[in-house]
Order: C-alpha cells, then sequence, then structure tokens
C-alpha cells in the first residue's frame, strides 16, 4: 500500500483551496511492511522459483507463484487489518493491491530473464573458449616439432648426399614452412593462455 492518510483538512482561503494531508507513524510501519512482503514475493520469484523454469517444470513454477502470491495478499490484509481495521480493507483497496503485486511480479520477472540470459551468454562464452583450448592441445599433441625437423634434416642430408639440389631445396623450404607455421601456432597459444 502507499502511506495512508489518517486525515486530511481542507481550508478555503480567499477562494483558494488548501489540503493538508496528516500521517502517522503506524500509517508508515503498514506501508513499510507491506513494501517488504512485495520485495520478499519479489526475490522468492528471482531466486527460488526460477529453478523450476530451469528445470522446465512451468506448471509447478505457476503453481507455487500463485501460492506464495496467495502468502503475500493474506499477510498485508492481515497487515492491514491490524494496522488501520479490518473494515478499512475495501474493494479499492484489493485493486491497488492487485496491481502493485502485477508490478512486482512483472518487474522480477524480467530480472529473472535478464539473468537466465547473463548465464547462457556465460556458459556460450565458456564452452567457445573451452573448445579453443581442445583445437589447440589437439593441435600440439599432433605436432612434435623436435620429431618433425629431425625427420627433415635426415631427408634433407640423405638429398645432398645424393645431389639432389631439387629436392633439398623443397625440403628447406618445407622445414621453413612448418617452423612459420608452429611460431604462429604457439603464438596464438600463448595469447590464450595469458587470457586466463
Amino acid at each position: 500500500m502507499i502511506f495512508s492518510p489518517v486525515n486530511r483538512e481542507i481550508e478555503i482561503v480567499n477562494g483558494i483551496e488548501t489540503v493538508e494531508i496528516h500521517y502517522d507513524a503506524m500509517s508508515i510501519y503498514g506501508s513499510s511492511i507491506g513494501l517488504l512482503i512485495k520485495m520478499i514475493l519479489y526475490y522468492i520469484n528471482v531466486y527460488f522459483l526460477s529453478r523450476f523454469i530451469d528445470q522446465k517444470a512451468f506448471g509447478k513454477y505457476v503453481i507455487f507463484l500463485l501460492i506464495t502470491i496467495s502468502i503475500a495478499f493474506v499477510l498485508d490484509y492481515l497487515k492491514s487489518g491490524f494496522i488501520y481495521g479490518f473494515g478499512f480493507y475495501v474493494f479499492e483497496t484489493f485493486l491497488v493491491n492487485v496491481w502493485l503485486y502485477i508490478f512486482f511480479v512483472g518487474i522480477s520477472f524480467v530480472h529473472l530473464m535478464i539473468l537466465r540470459w547473463q548465464k547462457e551468454e556465460a556458459l556460450k562464452l565458456r564452452l567457445k573458449e573451452d573448445r579453443l583450448t581442445a583445437e589447440l592441445n589437439l593441435l600440439k599433441s599432433q605436432i612434435n616439432p623436435h620429431f618433425l625437423f629431425n625427420a627433415l634434416n635426415n631427408m634433407l642430408s640423405i638429398a645432398e648426399k645424393h645431389q639432389q639440389t631439387e629436392v633439398s631445396s623443397s625440403i628447406a623450404q618445407l622445414s621453413d614452412m612448418l617452423r612459420f607455421l608452429l611460431s604462429v601456432s604457439y603464438t596464438h597459444l600463448r595469447a590464450h593462455e595469458t587470457r586466463h
């Protein structure tokens, strides 16, 4: 509920109407308790009932949400009854509370959707980084530079021994190309590891 006035004084001076509204401490306490009840409903929806959405149990989510709203309504009614008297809780008060509950549940649902979107984006990013790490690790495991360069050096020495200049030139070019590719892969891997 919004702060409810205890009384209103209307004074008309020279045709100008002045309205003074007076509040008491109970009105402020009542409104604060009502706001607290709605905030608790908000956080219950965002942090507890959202588990049913994660489990794809939408029926349970709706049922428990309605139960939680009903409990909040009862608490709000009891609060108003004890503070203002049970006759105070008229139909207009009920309608105001309905709109306030719709507002709080709606905002909590938007908050819940934002949290779920952030969680999904973080998961996508983590999966992408894990895939990149796995690919780099696979590349590292597949290429053993020492073995490749030893094999190429052996082939180069055999080609030079038999005076096969075209073969030895091709092996030297292949060796340079592999050295370049390995240095690029190593630089990329180091850059990825320093980010984590």
